[in-house]
């Protein structure tokens, strides 16, 4: 009769094979398990592509100028300032003229066409023959006077801009392009003697 009980070697090596797999699950090892688990799909999370900003915005281009300044003195606080373009225009071309007035605080000068007894700020272009002005002067915002009547006055910076257009058939060279302005300056108390002034400045126009 034969003995069917299984040898102790074959037990123990049985025991041995049992305790290794448990151990490798246990430990986060299972070969088996680490399988299952790299044949499972990536997630992969895409993150927005950044929008791309127009070149306009990104770099904003500043055009030179050329600046003729009158500077303030006794009895007159306002700063004026004439700006034409500092490079060459070509026939054709349209530009701004711009007459920039910084008034200090706590004065005000009228606006253009305030009614008497008011002196009126006034701004005259003198342009070359060959030069036309587009359009009449952009003037600021006007804002309410501090004075009694609370009428329309302009206060800290206020810049008024006029287009001019090049001739097709202009000559090229250098011209001059100037401006008379005359205004007041006023505070709470008082105001100052009308001021009468010009600027001038020259730009260049080639073919």
């Amino acid at each position: 009769m034969h003995d069917f009980k299984q040898k102790p070697e074959t037990r123990l090596t049985a025991a041995s094979l049992i305790g290794l797999l448990i151990g490798l699950g246990l430990c986060g090892c299972n070969p088996l398990i680490d399988s299952a688990k790299s044949r499972q799909p990536m997630k992969v999370v895409l993150e927005p592509a950044p929008i791309p900003m127009p070149i306009e915005s990104a770099r904003k281009i500043e055009q030179p100028v050329v600046e003729s300044i009158k500077k303030p003195s006794e009895g007159d606080p306002v700063t004026t300032t004439l700006r034409i373009p500092a490079n060459a225009l070509c026939r054709g071309d349209t530009f701004e003229v711009s007459i920039d007035f910084d008034i200090p605080l706590f004065y005000e000068i009228q606006i253009r066409n305030a009614l008497p007894p008011a002196v009126s700020t006034s701004i005259e272009l003198r342009l070359p023959v060959g030069f036309e002005a587009v359009e009449d002067w952009d003037a600021p915002s006007a804002v309410r006077s501090e004075s009694p009547g609370g009428h329309s006055v302009h206060v800290g910076s206020a810049r008024f801009v006029r287009r001019v257009r090049i001739a097709d058939q202009l000559t090229p060279g250098l011209y001059s392009i100037s401006c008379s302005f005359r205004y007041q300056a006023c505070n709470e108390r008082q105001c100052l003697r009308p001021v009468d002034a010009w600027l001038q400045a020259s730009l260049t126009i080639r073919d």
